[in-house]
């Protein structure tokens, strides 16, 4: 919300009328500006007479986000203070999330593919003539050796981070990391032999 802290003579006995209060009226509803603070924020004293003025103010065009608006009773010089309480949303920061996946590392893929070619007995489904005997059956042998194969495991998952980023990318990211290791040794040597020639002047 955009607020303006000024100084105005709103009285509460101001005329309405007035030239004056109409330009300021008109000026606040041509910004959609309304003024947060009603209380009094000025007590001045001329002679036996006292005045009291509402001369600190708030404007705002969002007044929706003001949960509260008030008059203190601590003074600043001859002026009260004023206090505004605004409902200001921060975003969170985002968590990282932790998720359950297969541990499908090369390890296990390869022992699976062992275990399905060397060790699977599938003569009793072959021999079979019903399709979807044979079909449930093969389901459940695979299932099961899945599960045995690809343990689960939890991962923890940025929604701004790649999870499995690409081999290129991975390439290029390693490949940035080695020419600034470069640089930086080639930098080093460069003050080294700087410092050296300082140094024999």
């Amino acid at each position: 919300s955009s607020g303006i802290n000024a100084e105005w003579p709103l009285r509460p006995g101001n005329n309405i009328s007035s030239t004056q209060y109409k330009k300021l009226d008109k000026t606040l509803k041509c910004y959609n500006l309304v003024q947060t603070i009603q209380g009094i924020t000025r007590i001045a004293r001329k002679g036996d007479n006292f005045s009291q003025t509402t001369i600190d103010v708030v404007f705002t065009n969002c007044y929706s986000d003001f949960i509260k608006s008030s008059v203190l009773k601590e003074c600043i010089g001859d002026h009260q203070a004023i206090m505004c309480e605004i409902n200001s949303k921060v975003p969170v920061a985002p968590k990282f999330e932790k998720i359950e996946i297969r541990n499908h590392s090369k390890r296990n893929i390869q022992s699976f593919t062992a275990y399905l070619r060397d060790n699977c007995d599938f003569s009793e489904l072959l021999n079979c003539t019903d399709i979807e005997v044979v079909t449930t059956g093969l389901c459940n042998h695979m299932e099961q050796a899945y599960s045995n194969f690809f343990p689960p495991k939890t991962i923890v998952r940025h929604e701004k981070f790649i999870h499995k980023p690409s081999p290129d990318l991975l390439n290029a990211i390693n490949f940035t990391h080695f020419l600034f290791k470069k640089f930086k040794k080639l930098k080093k040597k460069k003050d080294r032999l700087r410092l050296c020639v300082d140094t024999t002047a």
